[in-house]
């Protein structure tokens, strides 16, 4: 562990979830103990490794995401039951959409949103008043696509 000016420094952890933690409905090897271990303050320092699980797919909200995480690892659904993932420990395709930044940027201003329409219903939870999905846009304005796209 590197120390910096008396305060200790933590090395941080971010995880793939697809592939590492996970493969389609099969966790992957020892996956549950290890994120139980990070999930678990060092008792000397009561310190924990900050960490993350994150994915390229997306389409709920990540503390549902966590739940079905924590589900599948086996983890407790209730914190009275134990240590679990929470929302917080997700990064999600459309995790930096939930920046205020953003939100005080284009939260009143029309956005088109790609992908299922979960993606739309998350869009719409983060606070995008007026997020539309692409083939609602593409309903409205279906002389301006190609013949040969479904809308």
């Amino acid at each position: 562990m590197w120390v910096s000016n008396h305060a200790y420094r933590l090395p941080a952890i971010i995880l793939d979830i697809d592939g590492v933690i996970v493969k389609g409905r099969s966790v992957i090897g020892n996956s549950p103990s290890v994120i139980r271990s990070l999930l678990l303050p060092y008792t000397a320092q009561n310190l924990q490794i900050p960490f993350a699980l994150m994915t390229n797919g997306g389409g709920i909200p990540e503390p549902e995401k966590a739940e079905d995480i924590n589900r599948r690892l086996g983890l407790p659904l209730s914190p009275e039951e134990g240590l679990k993932l929470h929302g917080d420990h997700m990064i999600l395709c459309h995790t930096p959409l939930r920046d205020p930044e953003l939100l005080k940027v284009y939260g009143d201003k029309y956005v088109i949103v790609t992908g299922t329409y979960e993606e739309l219903h998350v869009a719409q939870l983060y606070g995008y008043k007026k997020a539309i999905h692409v083939e609602e846009l593409a309903a409205f304005y279906n002389d301006q696509i190609p013949n040969d796209l479904p809308v």
